[in-house]
């Protein structure tokens, strides 16, 4: 009970107004004190917070720095490939995948040559194929016949893992969009990681097995 309020509830006491002065002054440091310590256990109960904060922030910034560190260390370890053996390896490709697709739709499906180039939908249906084959080998292996004769895997850019068959076939599709213009092919000339456009839309990388 504060002093004010006793000497309120007790009107028969006589004081003299110099100690009923010094009462009050006692009742406002009281509820000062009252004050202090409410502000007090605030202010314990928002430290407390606070280096738990401090401590989440600090693990979150770890935890990305190691990721960071960890993705340079997976990129600089990588061999990448001449930019050559993945234009050989292309190629190769082509020869046993892509055109054996458009010699059965031209001479078995359809009655020849002629019959296909007129046949916008025949033609859609060989890239398409070429796709879905292109994309299953990816996520098998990781490398397409004319890969894997030159050595060359394509793999997810931060974990170094196989595609999966959707990414694998997003990247197919990526390609065929960037190689209209041309720019997209080169960009391997000119960067350190050697990814063309559609390797940075799919977020894959193109390493080397051969490691000796």
């Amino acid at each position: 009970m504060s002093f004010g309020l006793f000497f309120a509830r007790n009107p028969q006491l006589d004081i003299s107004s110099s100690w009923t002065g010094f009462f009050v002054i006692l009742d406002l440091i009281q509820n000062l004190f009252i004050i202090l310590d409410s502000i007090s256990e605030t202010h314990e109960h928002i430290s407390a917070k606070i280096p738990l904060m401090r401590f989440r922030t600090l693990k979150k910034q770890s935890k990305n720095k190691q990721q960071t560190i960890q993705q340079e260390t997976i990129e600089n370890n990588a061999l990448f490939p001449v930019y050559t053996d993945r234009i050989k390896a292309f190629i190769t490709d082509l020869f046993m995948i892509y055109i054996p697709i458009l010699y059965i739709i031209a001479y078995v499906v359809l009655s020849g040559k002629d019959a296909f180039q007129a046949s916008t939908a025949a033609q859609f249906v060989g890239v398409a194929l070429y796709a879905l084959i292109y994309a299953l080998f990816l996520s098998i292996s990781g490398q397409t016949p004319g890969k894997k004769a030159y050595n060359i895997k394509v793999v997810d850019a931060k974990t170094q893992q196989k595609l999966s068959f959707t990414r694998a076939l997003w990247r197919f599709v990526a390609f065929l969009l960037t190689a209209t213009t041309l720019l997209g092919l080169f960009f391997p000339l000119y960067r350190k990681d050697k990814k063309a456009l559609h390797d940075i839309m799919s977020a894959s990388m193109n390493i080397t097995t051969n490691i000796h």
